[in-house]
């Protein structure tokens, strides 16, 4: 995209923040360093959850341009974005705009946009324009997904990224039907013998706090759904695998990462709202992965203020 089809995209975006009576937040630290990753990794992502874009929720948009806006200034090239579902607040037209113009300023620092969809992107309409809408979306930032369906995989650097979704209109877990079971199945035994990485918007039951965390008893207990307990016993077939989740909205502690038999589960907080129940309940926050032969790197970033939160990283041995 030429630099000035791309000034025009800020200038919508601002355009349309300000009408709606709210800048983008200056709160960029006094302690700020650049973006960046480790040279050294096979693969380098960044992982984001529930952007939650809204003109309607200005701050939340207003969170999602600021951290763009970190991802454009980063010194480092990134092999992909993975964005954990709830891309939008109500699965408008315009939501899915303005990610697209996010995107569009982040596309020399990033390869790859991976999204999936989360409850948000899909509830109170029919999956078909869902699908249609996220379909396009994906078409615009070049994520694999085809037309019609909400789940898919790619492949970067040799690794394999699955992406999962619901099958019909559900308003807080996900519903998902056999034929997106053989898929995934299919797509577990292909993956190899290295780290699999499955991005799916809610997390699997009785894990990350929940029930309890979600705190919404009446409406749902905040995992996936019915088929939990099918999705665990297929990964858990296997070793490696990284399950990548949001949803709940916790901020970075301890709760952040759970080991459940082989599956290392991985949840991020919510980047376009303020987290909760955590030590660092701030928005704009989500992780770098950084892949090694040996190893998988978690770092944590407040994009906002543009700081690195050395206090939350982890990393993972592989098998």
């Amino acid at each position: 995209m030429s630099g000035d089809s791309s000034g025009r995209s800020v200038g919508r975006i601002m355009k349309k923040l300000e009408t709606a009576g709210r800048q983008t937040p200056s709160l960029v630290s006094d302690q700020a360093t650049p973006l960046r990753a480790d040279e050294n990794a096979r693969l380098t992502a960044l992982f984001w959850g529930d952007a939650h874009a809204s003109f309607l929720l200005p701050s939340r948009s207003a969170a999602c341009l600021a951290a763009a806006k970190d991802v454009a200034a980063a010194e480092s090239v990134f092999d992909a974005l993975l964005l954990a579902g709830d891309v939008t607040e109500n699965g408008e037209p315009s939501e899915y705009r303005f990610m697209g113009d996010c995107w569009d300023l982040m596309r020399d620092r990033v390869k790859h946009y991976i999204p999936a969809t989360g409850n948000h992107d899909v509830r109170i309409r029919p999956i078909g324009v869902t699908a249609r809408r996220f379909g396009g979306f994906c078409e615009r930032v070049g994520a694999p997904a085809q037309k019609g369906r909400l789940y898919y995989a790619q492949t970067v650097n040799g690794y394999r990224i699955i992406v999962l979704g619901t099958t019909r209109g559900t308003f807080e877990e996900a519903a998902i039907d056999d034929a997106q079971l053989e898929f995934f199945s299919r797509e577990l035994n292909a993956a190899g013998e290295g780290p699999v990485f499955v991005l799916l918007h809610q997390s699997l039951k009785n894990t990350h706090g929940l029930p309890e965390i979600f705190g919404k008893p009446s409406v749902s207990d905040g995992d996936v759904g019915a088929q939990s307990d099918t999705l665990r016993e297929m990964m858990n077939a296997r070793k490696n695998v990284f399950l990548l989740t949001g949803h709940i909205h916790t901020a970075f502690c301890a709760l952040s990462y759970a080991k459940i038999g082989n599956i290392h589960s991985v949840n991020v907080p919510s980047l376009g709202t303020v987290a909760k129940n955590g030590d660092y309940n701030e928005p704009g926050t989500g992780y770098i992965i950084e892949v090694f032969d040996d190893r998988v790197r978690f770092r944590a970033r407040d994009h906002i203020r543009r700081i690195d939160l050395e206090q939350f990283d982890f990393e993972i041995a592989l098998e």
